[in-house]
């Protein structure tokens, strides 16, 4: 009973194997499939926004937005001063560049944030919106604020 079974399915994948469509469907799509699935992966890396961050408060509470900003998946963010950071983003070496003036501490405190933080893009951005909500989200995540997206300044 083995041995028919053997021979049958050793009839069975000559068979298969002899249709050169066969192996292209289960050799070389496969193949092509995951090389293509593996490359996506890579690219997932890329799609990171590098943002710079120019610190002029130097403050927990600017410390904390950055640590915050670093949390998301979706940024890289790299310190920077405000001349290097402005040039970076115009030569579209950089997604966005983000100023925490001197005074950030105090007036979250006080909560008086309105057109306070700067956050330029690059004019080939197109997360401005994307990035606008992720500032706001984290400065409303350390002062407790619910009205942030109306406060943040936008340059474009």
């Amino acid at each position: 009973m083995s041995m028919l079974f053997f021979l049958l399915f050793a009839n069975r994948i000559r068979v298969l194997l002899s249709d050169w469509r066969f192996l292209l469907a289960m050799v070389v799509f496969p193949l092509f499939l995951s090389l293509m699935a593996g490359n996506a992966l890579d690219r997932q890396k890329q799609l990171e926004m590098t943002v710079l961050v120019v610190d002029g408060d130097n403050t927990d509470a600017s410390r904390a937005l950055i640590q915050g900003l670093e949390q998301k998946p979706a940024l890289r963010i790299v310190a920077s001063g405000a001349d290097a950071a402005r040039q970076k983003v115009q030569d579209n070496q950089a997604e966005a560049w983000l100023l925490i003036p001197e005074g950030f501490s105090a007036r979250l405190q006080t909560g008086d944030l309105a057109g306070f933080l700067r956050l330029e893009t690059a004019a080939s951005a197109d997360s401005r919106g994307f990035l606008t909500e992720l500032v706001a989200s984290e400065v409303f995540r350390i002062s407790g604020q619910t009205d942030m997206m109306a406060q943040l300044q936008t340059v474009f």
